[in-house]
């Protein structure tokens, strides 16, 4: 599929330190045009996800992108953080603050004028994206391509059958993957075969670009956190969003299998579960498969487009 060049693009996030260097791709990968990031409460309170993610773009020394506070909850209930940890990044405090438009009046409002289409990727909770399709049903046409990170097949976090994005705000989910959106859906299962090292973060900051030494600040907690409570294969850790993000402009990242996907809403074990339907077609003849689904990372391929964008910036791409 060809790409069209400098394609705009929303990032809604939930700011903790893998959402940041999916920020720091989103606004300096030149086949990019980051026109706002809106925030939503998830890894962190609405406040400190929007205070993380001013603070990540001015340490990154990019300008130009405004900032929407969103949602500061899911659609029903509250979000239970027990079983998460705190990611407020050790950044300078930022000199500017978010917009004063609420996040989903901006995308209700910036959708229905847009004369082309955007590329929107959540890797948050889907609050804010659902609240809009809610208000105004006709924005859906005008997203060329909506990358989620968020659910697992065989891998999950939050619980043993769900991911956090998804379990923290399941009736959002919901609502967008039966929105009739093109989905590609970037589930655990593939965003932990790609993580990062304490040795590839090292070789990042001796670039010394502002982008490099701001992923460089926090991706060491992070890393750490990973290693001594959850490790994964390879070790390090994933950057489980900033790959959603990547694979707008390099899909050989990943590879793809369609599928029919489902959140699960009432079961007591397996509320928030991505229920990927992965059967032969022949048994799916009522279930259009409605995404595409990344089973599998090119981890190399991977970091080296991020030593790539961490090694090229300049001020030419920090201009806004």
């Amino acid at each position: 599929m060809e790409r069209p060049v400098s394609e705009d693009l929303i990032i809604d996030c939930d700011t903790g330190s893998d959402d940041a260097i999916a920020l720091l791709v989103g606004a300096l990968h030149r086949d990019l045009n980051l026109i706002a990031v809106t925030t939503v409460a998830g890894n962190c309170p609405i406040e400190v996800t929007t205070l993380n993610t001013l603070k990540v773009l001015e340490s990154a020394q990019i300008s130009g992108v405004p900032v929407y506070r969103g949602a500061d909850g899911p659609l029903i209930g509250q979000i239970d953080r027990t079983a998460g940890w705190p990611q407020d990044l050790d950044l300078p405090e930022p000199s500017k603050t978010a917009e004063p438009q609420h996040a989903v009046d901006f995308l209700v409002d910036t959708l229905t004028s847009a004369e082309t289409p955007i590329t929107i990727a959540a890797v948050g909770p889907l609050t804010n994206l659902a609240l809009a399709f809610r208000m105004r049903p006709g924005i859906v046409s005008k997203i060329g391509r909506l990358a989620i990170m968020g659910g697992g097949i065989a891998v999950t976090n939050i619980s043993a059958s769900a991911e956090a994005n998804i379990f923290w705000d399941p009736e959002a989910a919901d609502v967008v993957f039966r929105a009739g959106v093109p989905i590609d859906l970037f589930p655990l299962d593939a965003t932990h075969m790609a993580p990062v090292t304490s040795d590839h973060v090292a070789r990042w900051a001796e670039a010394g670009t502002p982008a490099a030494l701001t992923a460089a600040a926090f991706l060491p907690e992070r890393i750490h956190m990973y290693e001594s409570r959850m490790p994964v294969e390879g070790g390090g850790a994933p950057v489980h969003d900033a790959l959603a993000v990547g694979a707008l402009v390099d899909p050989d990242l990943v590879r793809f299998e369609r599928a029919n996907v489902e959140i699960e809403l009432d079961g007591t074990l397996t509320r928030g579960r991505t229920v990927v339907d992965q059967r032969p077609h022949i048994f799916l003849a009522d279930q259009p498969k409605n995404a595409r689904v990344a089973v599998w990372a090119d981890r190399e391929r991977f970091l080296d487009f991020l030593t790539e964008i961490f090694h090229a910036q300049g001020s030419a791409d920090t201009d806004g």
